[in-house]
């Protein structure tokens, strides 16, 4: 799965580090403890409720705050989705996730 595929890196390409990184921002968690690759590797490893898909999944756009959504935007900038695709399939599809849900916020407070 996407998820297993990430999580088996054992020192992942930092774009894909920093996709993980934007997507738990966008989810709340505080970034700290996300730079820790393998702080991040649990946090992946989850399943049930606090697991990664099911977060992304049920997630209330309503619920993301602008100043994370600009944290998360500031990390994906750099990166564009080809080179992310070449990288790891599994880690574009939480660019992808992450780009639409940046989007989605940004719309909502410019409104």
């Amino acid at each position: 799965s996407t998820v297993a595929e990430i999580r088996s890196y054992q020192k992942p390409h930092i774009d894909i580090h920093n996709i993980m990184i934007a997507t738990y921002i966008l989810l709340g968690y505080k970034e700290k403890q996300l730079h820790d690759w393998k702080n991040l590797q649990a946090l992946i490893g989850k399943t049930g409720k606090e697991g990664l898909k099911r977060q992304t999944t049920t997630i209330d756009p309503d619920t993301v705050t602008k100043p994370n959504a600009d944290r998360a935007h500031q990390l994906l900038k750099p990166l564009d989705i080809e080179k992310v695709r070449d990288l790891s399939s599994g880690a574009a599809t939480f660019y992808v996730w992450s780009m639409n849900m940046i989007e989605e916020v940004k719309m909502m407070h410019d409104t």
